[in-house]
């Protein structure tokens, strides 16, 4: 790790860099409930189980976004801007017949989340080319026959307590909400429940600010972090990473 996380003193911060428009996905593509207005709905009081249909439709969405994590992948050298990986991602979930999940997601304008550096979570792709060195998280989601699929890759050192794995399915965000860390929450898994796990790793002190733009949100000391997350799925036998 020490090739990723020396201090961090001397390195200039992330500035936000220019947005283009908002991409458009064909009106033959199934759209998730939000995809018009942007609201999000509420948390329902209970953890969804999955029938077996369902488990089939949503390794189907989750394996869609497994190919989409690792096209992303090689995408992410220097030169190239968070913007250009955005395009070809859209382009790429379009093709593949399926919804950027995260576009329009609460208003949120990209199809892909792009943390870099000492942004946390929730980064909006844009106009800043990567250089050699960059920590970049990818976070990869897409609404596929009724069903999201969530992902993302990287890794770092030194828990950030504050962010959640969250139960996944019809809905993008449901209950359970997933703790990375020691705690006396109560409950059960049980088989057909589906949730991710996605630990947000940081550098220095965990320590946050939000950014303007309602969605960024960056280490309080400029410290890097990164974040690794996969979606899992409850068996009767025990769990299967699907992603």
């Amino acid at each position: 790790m020490r090739c990723y996380f020396g201090r961090f003193a001397s390195r200039p911060r992330v500035a936000a860099g220019h947005q283009t428009s908002v991409r458009s996905v064909p009106k033959s593509i199934i759209h998730p409930p939000y995809a018009a207005s942007g609201e999000m709905s509420d948390v329902k009081p209970f953890i969804p189980i999955l029938d077996a249909e369902q488990q089939q439709r949503l390794r189907a969405a989750c394996a869609l976004a497994r190919d989409i994590r690792e096209f992303a992948k090689p995408l992410c050298q220097p030169g190239a801007t968070t913007e250009d990986i955005d395009c070809l991602v859209h382009e790429e979930i379009v093709r593949r017949g399926a919804y950027p999940t995260p576009l329009n997601y609460g208003g949120f304008p990209k199809a892909l989340c792009s943390s870099v550096n000492e942004i946390v979570v929730h980064g909006i792709p844009d106009s800043r080319p990567l250089v050699d060195g960059d920590i970049v998280n990818i976070d990869i989601s897409v609404f596929l026959d009724g069903f999201h699929g969530d992902t993302g890759n990287h890794g770092g050192a030194g828990c950030r307590a504050g962010y959640t794995g969250h139960g996944i399915g019809k809905e993008f965000h449901c209950l359970p909400f997933i703790l990375h860390h020691r705690n006396n929450e109560p409950g059960k898994m049980m088989p057909g429940m589906a949730f991710t796990v996605e630990p947000a790793l940081t550098e220095g002190s965990p320590k946050i600010v939000h950014w303007d733009d309602g969605w960024t949100v960056a280490t309080a000391d400029g410290g890097r972090s990164a974040q690794a997350e996969h979606t899992v799925l409850i068996t009767e036998d025990g769990v299967d990473i699907v992603t």
